[in-house]
């Protein structure tokens, strides 16, 4: 598999989950990139609702290991607000429930 080919094949897996599990209220960016040590990586941009990948063009390249990092990826995106609010200083009770309340709400409608 090329890397480009990998690429659009993460892409389209990462896509695929935010479908299933109800991400679908971010925009999603892909960036082909080097990320060191890491198959690839996804940061939040919690104010303007961005998810930005980026997918390692040195990483390894078999068809079941792209989908299971994009699964694993779009895992992060499940929980990263509930992350960047927990690592927040400043969070009020009211905050944290509203994250959580929108993570339980998306696991009822998988389980």
């Amino acid at each position: 598999m090329t890397k480009q080919q990998g690429f659009k094949l993460f892409k389209k897996e990462c896509l695929k989950w935010a479908k299933r599990w109800g991400l679908e209220d971010w925009r999603y960016d892909f960036l082909l990139s080097d990320t060191a040590g890491d198959d690839a990586t996804v940061s939040p941009n919690l104010v303007d609702h961005i998810i930005t990948f980026r997918f390692n063009r040195n990483g390894r390249f078999s068809v079941s290991l792209i989908k299971e990092v994009a699964k694993h990826e779009m895992a992060h995106v499940l929980l990263g607000e509930l992350r960047a609010l927990g690592m927040s200083r400043f969070i009020t009770p009211d905050e944290f429930n509203a994250a959580e309340h929108r993570v339980v709400i998306k696991l009822e409608a998988l389980l």
